[in-house]
């Protein structure tokens, strides 16, 4: 089983967007899309919000949303077509992006299952303690990326959870083809 657990620099915000202070605009630099900051407090409310307004519903319209987020950001070469290309954009716009810092066991391309471990998860930070893997939009980005990336060829599935008290999340890519 190889392993690519490190990113061979660090990534700074300016890798990935810049901000227009005058006009109150932040974009990607990849498209010049126009993106914005969402705390991990807020990201909770809209999460409880959900669960509230749609109780078993919500972790499927979170998984549903970060699969489309995550589909866009590939399209918008985020992710490469290469392996080292994938993990290594993955993880510097993880860093980046404050989701926290990413790695990989196992290899994607050769692997039954590979594991990408989330280390200071932002979407637990702000979140009560739960029994069960909650981390409903992460997953669904991750099949998202993978969707577009790897077409068909993978599952992606949350084993662990900082939120039930795991010290990481670690979502399993289990090749499907």
């Amino acid at each position: 089983m190889s392993e690519l657990n490190v990113v061979e620099r660090s990534a700074r915000v300016t890798d990935f967007f810049e901000l227009d202070p005058d006009r109150g605009v932040l974009r990607n630099r990849f498209d010049k899309g126009r993106v914005f900051i969402l705390s991990a407090n807020a990201f909770r409310i809209i999460q409880e919000g959900l669960y509230e307004a749609y109780s078993t519903g919500g972790p499927a319209i979170l998984h549903q949303m970060g699969r489309s987020y995550g589909r866009a950001l590939a399209r918008n070469k985020i992710a490469g077509e290469t392996e080292v290309k994938f993990v290594t954009d993955l993880q510097m716009l993880g860093s980046a992006a404050g989701w926290g810092r990413i790695e990989l066991t196992g290899s994607i391309t050769s692997d039954k299952d590979s594991k990408l471990v989330f280390r200071n998860c932002v979407f637990c930070a702000a979140s009560p303690s739960s029994n069960k893997p909650e981390c409903y939009f992460l997953v669904g980005m991750v099949q998202g990326v993978s969707d577009e990336v790897f077409p068909n060829r993978f599952k992606a599935f949350e084993e662990n959870c900082m939120r039930k008290g795991d010290k990481n999340c670690e979502i399993i890519l289990h090749r499907t083809a």
